[in-house]
């Protein structure tokens, strides 16, 4: 089992964008990717629904506690 909840954990290749072109990496599948999203794999990108941020949270109650300055 890979250590990754969505992907399989084999080495891929993604391109960063810079100012004018892109950069070519390699990156594991399932890892988090320059914009906060996940690195995959397209039989993982088939296979697996990445949750939009916050999404598997059960309870954000605590992030507005703190965000009012109670805590």
């Amino acid at each position: 089992m890979s250590e990754w909840r969505f992907g399989c954990g084999k080495e891929i290749t993604v391109y960063i964008p810079t100012r004018y072109s892109c950069r070519e990496i390699t990156a594991k599948c399932g890892s988090t990717a320059y914009n906060g999203g996940v690195n995959q794999c397209d039989e993982c990108a088939d296979k697996h629904d990445v949750p939009l941020p916050y999404e598997d949270e059960d309870d954000m109650a605590w992030f507005e506690r703190v965000s009012d300055g109670d805590y």
